[in-house]
């Protein structure tokens, strides 16, 4: 693969403090803001069973079913 631009030297105390703190924090907020959308879908799904299982059972005044 052809070089896009010149070769940069980085630091070695800045990639290793990229490798020990940034990234494990990255990482522990990424998988904790991934469980609370798990959990908000999760909600959601339930809430939206509710609300259709209570829909089915209701009988209109005419005695027919919307279903």
């Amino acid at each position: 693969m052809d070089q896009i631009g010149k070769p940069i030297e980085v630091n070695r105390q800045f990639i290793k403090f990229i490798e020990e703190d940034i990234e494990p924090e990255y990482n522990r907020v990424f998988e904790m803001l991934l469980q609370k959308l798990k959990d908000e879908l999760e909600q959601n799904h339930f809430t939206e069973e509710k609300i259709l299982k209570n829909n089915s059972d209701i009988n209109y005044k005419d005695g027919s079913d919307w279903n």
